[in-house]
Order: structure tokens, then C-alpha cells, then sequence
């Protein structure tokens, strides 16, 4: 069996757990050619975890958005076996995100810039049966615009 690594690229993004809104503690991450840094989002706010010295407390951070991540990938290729590429599956998770709201209105969607895709679901992603490639187009600056762009959608399941 060999190792895989995927790379997500949360950055710090999260989305507190019970109003599906991206924490008020976010940043925004779009690399320096102005690319979107964010590919999904993960539950990182407001998640009860055990406390050093026992009990429990009431956590925010990278610390617990990783994790979930990680259990969402494990999920997927539980439920669906070694067939899709890591950046096959961060695709799939990117385009069967949740959209979430900003941190002030709750009711304006947060901007691309800072949700990516949205919060992962993976209920949407095991059952997707459409694939999207590339993930993202980037039409880069003014001095290097790549105008033209190739968008493929697949179908992918299965003849009734």
C-alpha cells in the first residue's frame, strides 16, 4: 500500500458549526497572482473537544478543521475505493461544497475569495456523479490573462 497526501489549502478558514457562516476570525486567501487559495471549507469553530486535564471545552482553529478534513477524505475512499486521484477528490469535494453566508449579514454568501467551494459535504461528494475539470480557471493579471479556458464536465454515472 502506498502513501498518498492531499493538500486542501484551508488556510485558516472555518465555518462555526451551528450557523453555517465563516467565523468572524477568517482571513481571505487569494495567492499573489490573485488565485483562489481556498479550495473548501471545514467545521473549525465551535466544536466541543476534551480539554488537557479532562472535561471539555468549546474550540476554534486550524487544530480542528484538519482533522475533519482528514475524516472526510478517509470517508470518501471508504465509501468509493481508490478509483479518484487526491486532486480528483479535492475537486469532487470543491464542487459539492454547501455555500455559506459572510460573518456580519448571515445572509449574503461569503465571496469565492473566502469559501472556495464551501463547507464540504460529503454526502453530496460520495454521490456526485458528475466530475469537474480543472477545479479552478485562473485568468491570471492583465499582462498574463489567459482569456481562453477549457471546462470539462463528465458524467460518471452509471446507465439505468
Amino acid at each position: 500500500m502506498r502513501n498518498l497526501s492531499v493538500i486542501m489549502r484551508l488556510t485558516d478558514l472555518f465555518v462555526h458549526l451551528f450557523r453555517r457562516q465563516i467565523n468572524e476570525f477568517s482571513g481571505w486567501a487569494l495567492t499573489w497572482e490573485l488565485q483562489g487559495g481556498v479550495s473548501l471549507l471545514a467545521i473549525g469553530g465551535g466544536l466541543l473537544m476534551a480539554a488537557l486535564g479532562g472535561g471539555y471545552e468549546l474550540e476554534d482553529g486550524v487544530s480542528e478543521a484538519i482533522p475533519m478534513v482528514a475524516g472526510l477524505y478517509a470517508s470518501y475512499r471508504s465509501a468509493k475505493g481508490n478509483g479518484d486521484s487526491p486532486d480528483q477528490i479535492r475537486s469532487i469535494f470543491a464542487s459539492t461544497a454547501t455555500l455559506v453566508t459572510d460573518t456580519k449579514s448571515g445572509s449574503v454568501l461569503a465571496s469565492v475569495a473566502q469559501q472556495g467551494g464551501g463547507l464540504a459535504n460529503i454526502y453530496n461528494a460520495v454521490n456526485s456523479i458528475t466530475r469537474v475539470s480543472p477545479q479552478a480557471l485562473h485568468l491570471n493579471d492583465t499582462m498574463h490573462f489567459k482569456g481562453t479556458q477549457t471546462l470539462t464536465i463528465s458524467n460518471v454515472g452509471k446507465v439505468k
